[in-house]
């Protein structure tokens, strides 16, 4: 029986956000509140449903990785998902992620954190990614994305790109927020904050 399974990962594979542990590792601990200050009036317009996501994350990408190399944020983004994300992600998670990829079915990370430090961690596993993409323009990051950021119709959009879901008899689905609904309703089964 083919089964493809689509993972969320932050939150659901780890404990917290990778987005904001990359800036504080990027930028460092001092850094990272100083650039959280910053951009505050952001955050708190998204938080009061005044700002769109999609906006306010463009806000802290720019701050934090605009202007940077691509190169540059490739190479931390591999060292993060090495040095890093091991230690934010839940044994229970892990342990159910590995029983897929060993069953043989056709696992999936489908985040809406970068591809810098989400195709790296995907590669580690030996299973496939769709995230947020960054732009880039001549060689630096500008902190806009690229296409829309992965995140609740968008996810089950990239999904459908990348999969013939009749190729399917199940479709088995992970996650722990609203940005998850839309890929829930591709899944035969979904499973909501299970870890």
């Amino acid at each position: 029986m083919k089964k493809l399974v689509l993972f969320d990962l932050d939150g659901t594979l780890t404990r917290s956000d990778t987005l904001l542990d990359f800036f504080k590792y990027v930028k460092g601990t001092l850094g990272y509140y100083i650039g959280m200050f910053i951009i505050s009036p952001y955050l708190i317009l998204y938080k009061l449903k005044l700002y769109p996501n999609w906006k306010a994350k463009e806000k802290a990408l720019t701050y934090f990785l605009g202007g940077r190399t691509q190169e540059e944020v490739q190479v931390l983004g591999r060292q993060f998902a090495v040095e890093i994300i091991p230690e934010l992600l839940r044994p229970r998670g892990l342990q159910k992620l590995n029983e897929h990829i060993e069953a043989g079915d056709t696992v999936v990370l489908v985040s809406a954190s970068c591809e810098q430090w989400v195709e790296p961690l995907a590669h580690q596993w030996g299973v496939d990614s769709i995230c947020t993409r960054l732009q880039v323009i001549d060689g630096k990051i500008t902190g806009t994305i690229e296409g829309r950021n992965n995140y609740g119709p968008e996810k089950a959009n990239r999904v459908r790109e990348k999969f013939n879901l009749e190729n399917y008899q199940e479709i088995i689905a992970y996650g722990d927020s609203r940005g998850d609904r839309e890929m829930f309703e591709l899944s035969t089964h979904h499973f909501y904050k299970p870890f």
